[in-house]
């Protein structure tokens, strides 16, 4: 199936989704956590990938950092590269990708 195709079905099936997933949570969990709780649902699922964890804490965190390294590119990577473990050429690679990654951010 399209990219395009997966992409509008999603949109069409979000509220069935997240119902879905919070009934999901909710029999696991006994009672209604905090977004926190829920997050790590999430995450302990492997319902939001490894990778995807990653992309967004680099390219979210980008602008911060590139402020603090006085605008400096090259310093702003190497500052995500040491904080997350990830090699530099990903940490571009992130970053550079990260608005067709996260289109609404």
């Amino acid at each position: 199936m399209e990219k395009t195709k997966i992409a509008k079905r999603a949109a069409e099936n979000e509220e069935e989704f997240i119902r879905e997933l919070l009934k999901n949570y909710q029999s696991v969990e006994r009672e209604q956590g905090n977004i926190l709780d829920f997050l790590r649902y999430l995450l302990s699922k492997n319902i939001i990938p490894a990778n995807t964890q990653l992309r967004y804490l680099i390219g979210s965190k980008y602008p911060e950092v590139l402020i603090k390294k006085g605008g400096v590119k090259r310093q702003a990577v190497i500052q995500l590269e040491a904080e997350t473990g990830i090699p530099e050429p990903t940490v571009r690679h992130y970053i550079a990708k990260f608005p067709s990654f996260f289109p609404k951010y």
